[in-house]
Protein backbone atom coordinates (compact mmCIF):
# COMPACT_ATOMS: atom_id res chain seq x y z
CA UNK A 1 0.00 0.00 0.00
CA UNK A 2 1.10 4.08 0.06
CA UNK A 3 2.56 3.56 3.53
CA UNK A 4 4.62 0.54 2.26
CA UNK A 5 6.01 2.40 -0.82
CA UNK A 6 6.55 5.60 1.07
CA UNK A 7 8.66 3.64 3.55
CA UNK A 8 10.58 1.85 0.87
CA UNK A 9 11.44 5.49 -0.54
CA UNK A 10 12.75 6.65 2.41
CA UNK A 11 15.01 3.44 3.17
CA UNK A 12 16.26 3.91 -0.28
CA UNK A 13 16.94 8.00 0.07
CA UNK A 14 18.88 6.99 2.83
CA UNK A 15 21.30 4.29 1.05
CA UNK A 16 21.41 7.09 -1.70
CA UNK A 17 22.74 9.76 1.13
CA UNK A 18 25.06 7.29 2.59
CA UNK A 19 26.51 6.40 -0.51
CA UNK A 20 27.40 9.61 -1.30
CA UNK A 21 27.89 10.98 1.83
CA UNK A 22 30.91 9.33 2.23
CA UNK A 23 33.26 11.14 -0.89
CA UNK A 24 35.92 13.49 0.51
CA UNK A 25 38.01 12.66 -2.83
CA UNK A 26 37.20 12.85 -6.48
CA UNK A 27 34.07 11.43 -7.20
CA UNK A 28 33.99 8.06 -9.57
CA UNK A 29 30.75 8.23 -11.29
CA UNK A 30 30.67 4.67 -12.61
CA UNK A 31 31.73 3.59 -9.47
CA UNK A 32 28.86 4.77 -7.45
CA UNK A 33 26.34 4.23 -10.07
CA UNK A 34 27.49 0.55 -9.94
CA UNK A 35 27.22 0.25 -6.04
CA UNK A 36 23.60 2.54 -5.89
CA UNK A 37 22.11 -0.09 -8.53
CA UNK A 38 23.63 -3.06 -6.40
CA UNK A 39 22.68 -1.52 -2.71
CA UNK A 40 19.21 -0.37 -3.99
CA UNK A 41 18.30 -4.01 -5.73
CA UNK A 42 19.63 -5.59 -2.29
CA UNK A 43 17.39 -3.53 0.24
CA UNK A 44 14.25 -3.82 -2.22
CA UNK A 45 14.56 -7.55 -2.13
CA UNK A 46 15.46 -7.60 1.31
CA UNK A 47 12.37 -5.43 2.19
CA UNK A 48 9.88 -7.00 -0.50
CA UNK A 49 11.39 -10.71 -1.29
CA UNK A 50 11.28 -9.52 -4.89
CA UNK A 51 14.54 -9.15 -7.29
CA UNK A 52 13.55 -5.64 -8.69
CA UNK A 53 15.19 -4.24 -12.23
CA UNK A 54 17.24 -1.01 -10.59
CA UNK A 55 18.17 1.40 -13.00
CA UNK A 56 19.78 4.79 -11.56
CA UNK A 57 19.52 7.30 -13.97
CA UNK A 58 22.13 10.25 -12.60
CA UNK A 59 21.69 13.87 -14.10
CA UNK A 60 24.58 16.35 -13.86
CA UNK A 61 23.43 19.67 -12.97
Amino acid sequence: GPDEEASLMEGVQQLIVDVLGGEDTAIDWSEIHETLKDDVAEYLHKQTRRHPLVIPVMLEV
